[in-house]
């Protein structure tokens, strides 16, 4: 009889139910810009960070969980942060070639596969203001000769903790003939910490800073940072004696707490060349890419107090291979809570004897108290 009531009332209102269909979907189809996770209306290296502590740190989803769905999958996970890194740091934010609805804002024309990725609302009026924010160079010195290096130092003033820096510099009409980053084991884009990245491009200094590409991170104290990166740049072969300028030619901090974009003041500075630089000098080392991770891992998870074990602890191990080419990988694992629910999951890596001082693991938070899988990488 009950299920009579529910079929005759579907049968008398279709009309109604339509129209509250219709008006669910227009809801949660926002125009949106996919990439743009923060919602500002460009794509920086803040959106990185919205995606990463939304999928890592538990943080709020942004009002507009499509626009982090960069691959397009239908699904946001943690490649879909590291895959526009990535593609940043190869193309530059105006290289990027991502799915519709990108360049402009639009509509997905895609479905999506997990039915919580929705735009319910778009945008938040651009970047955060902190009066407070400042970037600057220090002034620097070469002594010329046969000492053709100089460094290149940056500080920060801010008022908000921060997630990361960004910018761009030119020395002279570009004068750096290539580049080194003292405060990070640099190798070519597409490996190694990514934390910090120092770039040579078109005659431009291009630099990168996030703290948060895994859970480990940290954050950026408010206050002064000095130095915040400090970079060796080389002159050539035959650059005169006298005073250039460095220019920063752009620069964003990325505010923790909120993924915004800071737009900060700049200030720029000088070079003094105190003699005439007659021998080349070569400060663009990078080491060979490291080896990749030996495999298998193997990942133990420990359930304590599961609903089907009451009083005790489950070992649950699973084993990751991966292919000889792979520097990293990430991954989800979400329990059965009608049968494992737990009131504390924890989890233990077998690290391999051999593997390389350079490789740390990334721990994520595991939460098997909620529907939502946990995830972790290497």
């Amino acid at each position: 009889m009950r299920s009579t009531g529910k079929l005759f009332v579907l049968f008398l209102a279709p009309a109604v139910i339509v129209v509250l269909l219709g008006a669910a979907d227009r809801l949660a189809a926002a125009d949106f810009l996919r990439g743009d996770a923060n919602g500002d209306g460009v794509i920086t290296l803040a959106d990185v960070h919205t995606i990463n502590s939304f999928v890592h740190r538990e943080a709020p989803p942004p009002e507009c969980l499509n626009a982090c769905d960069v691959n397009d999958d239908g699904r946001v996970n943690g490649t879909d942060g590291s895959d526009l890194l990535e593609d940043m740091l190869r193309f530059g934010p105006d290289g990027l070639n991502l799915k519709r609805p990108f360049p402009e804002v639009g509509l997905d024309p895609t479905a999506n596969v997990d039915p919580g990725v929705t735009c319910d609302s778009y945008g938040n009026g651009g970047p955060l203001e902190d009066p407070a924010a400042k970037i600057s160079i220090l002034d620097a010195v070469a002594r010329g000769g046969d000492t053709g290096s100089f460094e290149i130092t940056i500080s920060l003033v801010h008022s908000t903790a921060l997630a990361g820096i960004t910018g761009a510099i030119r020395v002279g009409d570009g004068l750096a003939a290539n580049i080194k980053d003292e405060m990070a084991d640099l190798t070519s884009v597409g490996c190694c910490d990514g934390r910090r990245v120092v770039q040579l491009v078109n005659s431009e200094i291009l630099f990168y800073r996030l703290t948060t590409i895994s859970s480990s991170g940290g954050r950026i104290q408010p206050g002064q940072s000095s130095p915040a990166l400090r970079i060796t740049a080389c002159l050539p072969q035959g650059t005169l004696a006298g005073v250039y300028p460095i220019t920063l030619l752009a620069g964003e901090l990325i505010d923790f707490d909120t993924g915004r974009r800071i737009d900060p003041v700049l200030a720029s500075a000088t070079l003094t060349v105190l003699a005439d630089v007659t021998v080349a000098q070569d400060c663009g080392y990078r080491p060979p890419p490291p080896p990749p991770p030996p495999s298998p891992y193997t990942i133990v998870y420990k359930i304590h107090d599961a609903t089907s074990a009451p009083g005790t602890e489950l070992a649950v191990p699973f084993k990751i291979r991966a292919n000889e080419k792979v520097q990293g990988y990430s991954f989800s694992v979400d329990f059965d809570e009608t049968l494992l629910e737990a009131l504390r999951v924890e989890q233990v890596w077998e690290k391999p004897a051999d593997l390389p001082p350079k490789y740390s693991f990334s721990r994520y938070e595991f939460n098997n108290l909620n529907n939502n899988p946990g995830s972790g990488g290497i």
